[in-house]
């Protein structure tokens, strides 16, 4: 928290500070700010960028991020800054199904208890349902940044590890509540499936993933597959999508571990934990441009982590 400045300045007086306060030159310093890092791969890919998406890792730095860029390149049009939230929120044209996951509480609690009597575990809906629930608000993503046409091998995957490890008749219960989140999350439809529409793809020359202290699984598989299937990607030792423009700012601190979890509740974490092991800082460009680039952010003006 000691990383945590404030720079709420009072009156126009102190907008000189304000400009050369530490956390802002993350975003504005003329070499090493992330926004020139932006407009430089966008030149380097010839991108336009009315057609470039800047992915952030959070909501709350979009409005910073069109001021300063508006700020430090006051001529010409801007990227779209968005999350991915926002993005497939911005698409629209989505309604979840009778049985989908919805990732809301009251409404998964109620799909969830009749997914438990369909499955023969009526009697025990009131006690599984919650936690039904808990682990498909977790798998849940993973499953979404799956291209639909590939979701189906992802779950047959999920379905072997989902269980590892469990094989004591004393987790029985827990091994049903696995398998239900499972077959729940695979065949749920997702807002996200339209984002994979080529379409959606072709509208954009270019797409920088901004990372942050978690890994998004979306932007990740958007930046392991788009820049292999759209652009030459300039790869690293791992093989995989390097991060050309380096790292900015430092990390935000860590969400205190929630204890306590069940068997059940720590299989599908690892599930989702080995989805989510891609190469930190992957990117990805979309048509038309020749290399594929990555950016990364932490703190990036002084963002609270509260």
């Amino acid at each position: 928290m000691t990383g945590i400045a404030k720079i709420d300045f009072p009156n126009a007086l102190d907008m000189d500070a304000q400009a050369t306060h530490p956390s802002v030159l993350l975003w504005t310093h003329p070499q090493r700010g992330l926004l020139q890092r932006i407009q430089d791969a966008m030149q380097q890919r010839k991108a336009h960028p009315a057609r470039t998406l800047v992915l952030l890792p959070y909501a709350h730095l979009l409005p910073l991020a069109g001021r300063l860029w508006a700020q430090c390149f006051p001529d010409g049009f801007a990227p779209q800054f968005e999350t991915t939230q926002n993005w497939r929120t911005r698409m629209g044209g989505f309604a979840p199904g009778a049985t989908d996951i919805t990732f809301d509480m009251a409404l998964d609690t109620l799909t969830a208890s009749a997914l438990l009597r369909t499955a023969g575990l009526g009697a025990q809906q009131d006690a599984l349902a919650g936690l039904l629930v808990q682990a498909a608000h977790q798998l849940g993503p993973l499953a979404a940044a799956c291209h639909p046409d590939e979701r189906a091998r992802w779950a047959h995957t999920a379905r072997l590890a989902a269980t590892v490890g469990m094989e004591s008749p004393a987790l029985a219960m827990e091994v049903a509540v696995a398998r239900i989140t499972v077959e729940w999350a695979d065949q749920s439809a997702y807002a996200s499936d339209l984002l994979f529409d080529a379409d959606v793809q072709a509208g954009l020359d270019c797409l920088l993933v901004v990372q942050g202290f978690a890994a998004d699984p979306l932007a990740a598989v958007f930046a392991g597959e788009l820049g292999r299937t759209h652009g030459q990607s300039a790869t690293g030792p791992t093989g995989r999508c390097r991060a050309e423009c380096g790292t900015v700012g430092h990390r935000l601190a860590p969400l205190p571990r929630r204890r306590g979890r069940s068997p059940a509740h720590r299989r599908l974490r690892h599930c989702a934990h080995r989805r989510r092991a891609l190469p930190h800082g992957t990117g990805v460009v979309g048509p038309g441009a020749d290399t594929s680039g990555a950016l990364d952010a932490g703190e990036c003006a002084g963002a609270d982590s509260r």
